[in-house]
């Protein structure tokens, strides 16, 4: 056992926390973000994680330009489209963590 403090943890504070009790803890904290991203829109996705953007079109998700994205949650494009939404949510958490390539520089508009 080990002391710890965790401000994730109920109450503000974690305590002395055994492996298994630190491992579920974790476990919880991850249920949580996936549950979070399951529950956003589309847009809202995309709007606060640009990274996924690559990841939504290569598995076929046409969700970037679609009138629907401010409406459907990422549980129901992940249904609509027969993908497993466990398998999504760890494709997205993996791409949400990398930082958004930059795009400065690469585009040029004179329509002003």
């Amino acid at each position: 056992m080990r002391w710890r403090k965790d401000r994730s943890l109920p109450g503000g504070y974690g305590g002395c926390l055994s492996p298994a009790q630190e491992h579920a803890a974790m476990a919880a904290s991850s249920s949580v973000a996936k549950m979070t991203i399951a529950d956003m829109t589309m847009a809202e996705l995309m709007r606060e994680r640009p990274a996924v953007v690559p990841v939504l079109l290569r598995r076929g998700l046409a969700c970037p330009g679609c009138a629907m994205a401010p409406f459907m949650t990422v549980r129901e494009a992940a249904e609509a489209y027969g993908l497993e939404l466990d398998a999504l949510l760890d494709d997205l958490a993996a791409a949400g963590s990398r930082p958004a390539p930059s795009l400065e520089g690469t585009i040029k508009c004179d329509c002003v």
